[in-house]
């Protein structure tokens, strides 16, 4: 059974940090970067902190292959987020830190033996998955 190092638990926690003080910008009509608080952007918020919170009790419980799969979704949708802002060419300092934290969460997990197999069986789906739903929901 793989273990869940400590950077990788950390990580997630200050994702689901990021994502609480993303909901908090967003509940207060939003940081411009996505569209001023819409009821979009506050969706996708409360999205994301459900998700880092799964992320956390998943690393809590120790179930590595899920992990694993969360972290690279986490990847995925914070890819798809930093590509919408740069083309709205606005920058929210929350989300590139989220960004950050999800890229480096996915890096460390490659580091420590999750199968790369992941970037094209998670990833990929994940990403283009998040594009529909954000571009659309954006």
């Amino acid at each position: 059974m793989k273990e869940i190092t400590f950077s990788q638990r950390s990580l997630a926690a200050a994702g689901l940090v990021l994502a609480l003080l993303a909901l908090g910008v967003e509940a207060l009509g939003g940081c411009g970067a996505c569209r001023r608080g819409t009821s979009e952007t506050l969706v996708i918020a409360v999205v994301g902190t459900l998700g880092y919170a799964a992320l956390v009790a998943t690393a809590w419980t120790h179930r590595a292959a899920f992990f694993e799969i969360g972290v690279f979704v986490a990847a995925a949708v914070h890819t798809v987020l930093v590509v919408w802002m740069i083309v709205r060419r606005e920058a929210c300092p929350v989300c590139i830190g989220a960004a950050v934290v999800a890229l480096a969460n996915a890096a460390i997990a490659l580091r420590h033996g999750a199968s790369l197999g992941l970037i094209d069986r998670v990833y990929v789906p994940a990403t283009l998955a998040a594009s529909g739903l954000v571009f659309g929901a954006i």
